[in-house]
């Protein structure tokens, strides 16, 4: 792992009584900066596919297909409209929304379906979306995942895996510092 081999070169680095107080601070630097520089991709990268798995799901539960005939989109431009519309600020939307979901499933309404589950998701409405995977048992891994990855949109123990700590040659030192002592 990369923060272990980091650990350990910035131990060697310590230990080493070759080098100077000062050489050990630019080495310590050097070292410091390519791990934080290692990180910041890894975590970039990370948070791409995080986001692209996100919206992926988001088509696949929310959305119509690419190729989906214009009467679709049309019955879907529509019933987005209906259910964004909902007054929330009274208290009746969940129940509104709750109600449409009831006679979308009566009419094998999947266009409308989709809108509402969007719609409950937004206002993370888990009742409705419990109902949607009773429903619907074939997508809940998808619903959970997304249900989950929305709850989390910073996910702590992920993030923890791409901080290095900085140490104490580098004292309080702040990252464009670090870096310029690094480059010389």
């Amino acid at each position: 792992m990369l923060s272990t081999a980091y650990q350990a070169t910035i131990k060697s680095i310590q230990g080493n009584t070759s080098l100077s107080g000062e050489g050990k601070r630019i080495a310590i630097a050097k070292q410091y900066v390519a791990t934080k520089d290692q990180l910041t991709a890894l975590s970039e990268q990370q948070t791409t596919k995080s986001r692209k798995r996100q919206a992926d799901l988001e088509r696949n539960l929310f959305g119509l297909r690419a190729n989906a005939p214009t009467v679709d989109t049309v019955s879907y431009r529509d019933a987005l409209d209906r259910v964004s519309n909902l007054d929330w600020q009274d208290g009746s939307a969940p129940r509104d929304l709750d109600r449409m979901y009831t006679n979308a499933q009566l009419s094998a309404d999947t266009i409308l379906t989709k809108a509402i589950l969007s719609q409950a998701f937004a206002a993370r409405l888990e009742p409705l979306v419990e109902r949607y995977i009773a429903d619907n048992p074939a997508a809940e891994a998808d619903v959970v995942e997304l249900w989950t990855a929305q709850a989390s949109t910073t996910n702590l123990v992920d993030n923890w895996a791409f901080v290095i700590y900085k140490p104490s040659e580098l004292g309080a030192l702040d990252d464009t510092t670090i870096r310029a002592l690094a480059e010389g």
